[in-house]
Parts: structure tokens; sequence; C-alpha cells
């Protein structure tokens, strides 16, 4: 009889667990009409847990859609259509994302629903209409219209107002410069660009920094991501790259991607803080393959005028005439012999006459000397 008691509590307790756990399932924020990228692809769905639980099976269905999904969920999972638009304009830990590639939401007049894996319906959610670029958000059993805050805390406090930035009037604006050495900015290496913030607040700061070409919307640069260690397109922000409150100076790494390897020349270079503005500057890329053939001709030249100053220098200042192969093997050791020269056949034949044409004259004196005595 006790071993009976025993596993009825048991089973008690596991269903109070697992009922409190999909109790803690929720749709916390709606995003039907963002204004940093076409609606279609940045609209999004939130839901959150507070206690982990495997979504296998779950079901998030709208006014005219219906789509089943798995997901292990430990606290946020944000719904999108397009999960690559979505990272680059919303920054947001990618493994915290999925991707439904059907989904979509009305600006107006909108219900969201939320099953489990028993087709129960966990939540539910209905707006009327929505503001550009503003979330609908759960705060305390109540739903309102705040700047979008996806997988992170909802913006809850009473003095928000819609699309201020979390700006107080009264306060200093805050803002970003970037400077860099200009030497530094050559295409295929990697350089850093030295980023400040003013008037900071006492809270993190996302930073998104990337180049385009001039006068074109291609993002040509990486940021180098060093939480994980790993190169990431500059379409994505870096996380707490700030630390408020006050003026803060930090290093991005950034380097232009190999797909643009050729290129050189002015771009822009782009800076922007999550919820603010973002702000530009003309950039100068230098082209790493042009310094390279420029040093390698500078090498070669060094090369070569070593390579005369040697053959000059061995030069001593006696002729050296080609001769026959004759002469060179007659010398047994060419390089301990001084002053050796070479002579051509035309060069022998004409020593050789000077010595005949004295020789004859010595005879014809012998002759005339010979007669006379005679």
């Amino acid at each position: 009889m006790k071993k009976s008691w025993i596993v009825l509590l048991v089973l008690i307790i596991e269903f109070i667990l697992m009922f409190g756990s999909v109790l803690g399932v929720r749709i916390n924020e709606v995003m039907a009409d963002p204004n940093q990228c076409p609606d279609v692809d940045c609209e999004y769905i939130e839901i959150y847990t507070e206690n982990p639980i495997n979504l296998t099976n779950w079901n998030i269905n709208t006014t005219n859609q219906d789509y089943d999904f798995d997901f292990y969920l430990e606290d946020y999972l944000i719904i999108t259509r397009d999960k690559e638009v979505f990272l680059s304009n919303f920054s947001v830990d990618e493994e915290k994302v999925m991707e439904l590639s059907g989904i979509s939401l009305v600006n107006d007049k909108e219900s969201v629903f939320l099953f489990d894996n028993n087709s129960e319906l966990i939540d539910d959610f209905t707006y009327e209409d929505t503001t550009p670029g503003i979330s609908w958000q759960y705060c305390s059993g109540e739903w309102i219209e705040r700047n979008p805050t996806p997988s992170s805390s909802n913006n809850c406090s009473i003095n928000n107002e819609n699309g201020n930035n979390n700006q107080n009037e009264g306060d200093p604006p805050i803002y970003l410069e970037v400077d860099w050495d200009d030497e530094e900015i050559v295409n295929g290496d990697e350089f850093k660009i030295k980023v400040r913030a003013f008037n900071l607040k006492d809270e993190t700061y996302d930073l998104k920094i990337w180049i385009e070409f001039k006068g074109n919307d291609t993002i040509i640069s990486d940021r180098y991501d060093d939480e994980k260690e790993e190169w990431k397109s500059g379409k994505y922000y870096i996380y707490e790259f700030f630390q408020g409150p006050g003026n803060e100076t930090e290093y991005a790494k950034l380097r232009i991607i190999d797909n643009y390897e050729t290129f050189f020349g002015r771009g822009k270079i782009f800076f922007k803080l999550k919820d603010y503005e973002e702000d530009n500057e003309n950039i100068d890329i230098l082209k790493i393959k042009e310094e390279e053939e420029e040093q390698e001709n500078i090498k070669n030249n060094i090369e070569s005028k070593k390579s005369e100053s040697i053959q000059s220098s061995s030069i001593t200042g006696d002729v050296i005439k080609l001769g026959v192969s004759e002469v060179v093997e007659q010398t047994e050791d060419i390089k301990t012999q001084k002053n050796i020269i070479y002579e051509s056949k035309t060069e022998q034949i004409r020593k050789y006459a000077v010595y005949g044409f004295s020789v004859l004259c010595v005879f014809i004196c012998v002759l005339l000397i010979f007669k006379k005595l005679k």
C-alpha cells in the first residue's frame, strides 16, 4: 500500500513539474511591422519559457497559417521568415532563431496561437494594429508597444515612449566617432578601427560596423568575433561592445572579404549602435597585390644590380679574348694563373706573321754580311 502511495506521489510531482513548465511557456513579443528591413523578412514571434522545455511537435498558428516546429527552448525562441536577414538587422544569438520560410504577419487585426504537442492551447495574443518599427511586448499580464527587444527582457518601463531610442529629454545625445590609420587599411590584411562612444548610459550596447562600396550597399567586410574567435559578416552585431556609463573607446577588427580581394579605392565605413541611428564616413582601401608587385620589382632590381656589380668587380683590367677550346684545355689551373690572354686564330696569324717577317729580315741581313765578306 505504501508503494502505491509513493508511485502516485511521484506521478503527481512529475505532472506538476510538467504542467508548471508548460505554464511557463508564453508568447512574449510580436513584431508585425519592422522598419529595419522589409516586413516579410524581419517580422517575428518571440516565445519565452521560465524553465527549459522540449518543444517537439509544437505548433504556431496565425490567422491564415499553421506551422509545426521542433525546438529545445531554454529561454527565448525567435520565429521569423528569413533567419539571415533577421540576424543582419537584430543583435541576437543565431542559435535562438528559427526560420519558418512561409510565416508572415499582417499589420492590423492578427491573432497568434501557441499549441503544445497534444494540440492544447498554451497561449494566444491578438492585436488590432501596429506602429512601424515598434513591437508588441508582454508585460505583467498586459501587452504594450515598445522598441523591439528580441531575445532579451521586454522593455516594460512606464516612462519609455515609442520610438525615442531610450533617450530622455535633457540627456546629452549618444553618438559614435571612428578613427583609423590610413596606412593600415590594406585589402588582404586585418585592420583595427577605433570606435569611441559618448554619453553612454549605465548599460551594455551592441555595435554593428561594416564597409560598403562607394555608392553601393553591398557589404564587403567581415568583423572578428573575439568571444567565439571567428570571423563573421559585417552585417552582424558585436554583442556588448560597450559598457556604459560615460564615454568609452574600443577597437573593432575588420577585413575585406575574399570575394572582393581585388577591390581598392574609396569605400564607406558604417557604424551603428543597436536601436540608434547609423552613421558613416569615407574610407580608402589600399590594394595589397599592387604593394606586393612593387616590392617584388624593387627586390628584382636590387638583385639585378648586385649581379651586375659582382660581374664588373671580377674584371681586373686584363683584356680577355675568346679563344679556341684547346687553349683552355692546355691550362691546368686557369684560376691560379694571372694575366692570361686568350687569342683568336686571327690574332695568332697576325702575331706569327710579325715573327716570320722579323726572321726574314735577319736572314737577309746575314746574307748581305756574308756576301760583303767574300
